[in-house]
């Protein structure tokens, strides 16, 4: 059942899903000041636990997650009668005007893409607690990609320098371990899982400060998404 008047920020319990570790520590720089209590998962399953065993204002919901895909994930909870999460908010690096359609039929109350700002965040949140919002909608803004190492942007994203060190090191290993499995996977035609690869790193170069990269994964992204005819979420 939905709240019938708004929670302010401050005093709302928040449920923050996504399967990829930077993407959730720019979730807990962002939020763990800002609300009353925010918990982390990294996977649908592991979503629905815990609103099983706990009672959130809010969700906030990556839609291309490893184990089943984020509407998947938020159907199954609707559905169940020991989960009483009242709003829910989708994740993604993909807000094309298809993908908007899809989650608000599905009975989401906002998009936000990914990498967004701290600030954009935080406003999309307050906006969603409020009952009588009509469907949030905060798209990256083109200038993000538009320098090769943006530190303002990682500073921002992660709440301080060594934050920022921290976010950009972890990219660099993920990209060094995933880069001969990427590549594997361009020369033996397996585009669908190249496109997911890709797709999990653009929302962590944005948050890293590395425009260009996320700009360069998206359109490669894209044009494996077309070849392959599948749909990342």
């Amino acid at each position: 059942m939905e709240p019938d008047r708004s929670i302010p920020l401050d005093r709302a319990r928040v449920l923050a899903v996504d399967d990829h570790a930077i993407n959730r520590q720019f979730l807990v720089a962002t939020l763990a000041g800002a609300v009353a209590a925010l918990e982390l998962a990294a996977s649908g399953h592991e979503a629905i636990d815990c609103c099983r065993s706990g009672r959130f204002d809010l969700v906030l919901m990556d839609l291309h997650l490893t184990d089943m895909d984020g509407v998947e994930a938020w159907s199954r909870m609707r559905q169940d009668n020991n989960i009483a999460a009242a709003r829910v908010l989708a994740l993604t690096a993909d807000t094309r005007e298809q993908q908007r359609e899809r989650v608000q039929q599905a009975g989401f109350h906002g998009l936000l893409g990914k990498p967004i700002e701290p600030e954009e965040l935080v406003a999309a949140l307050k906006r969603a607690l409020d009952p009588d919002e009509d469907f949030i909608v905060a798209t990256v803004a083109a200038k993000h990609g538009s320098v090769l190492i943006d530190q303002q942007r990682a500073l921002r994203a992660s709440g301080s320098r060594n934050g920022a060190h921290s976010i950009q090191r972890a990219l660099a290993e993920e990209l060094e371990r995933g880069w001969p499995q990427l590549e594997h996977e361009l020369a033996t035609g397996q585009f669908s899982a190249a496109a997911a690869r890709l797709h999990q790193w653009r929302g962590a170069c944005g948050y890293a400060g590395a425009g260009l990269l996320d700009r360069a994964c998206r359109g490669l992204e894209e044009a494996l998404g077309s070849e392959s005819g599948s749909h990342c979420g």
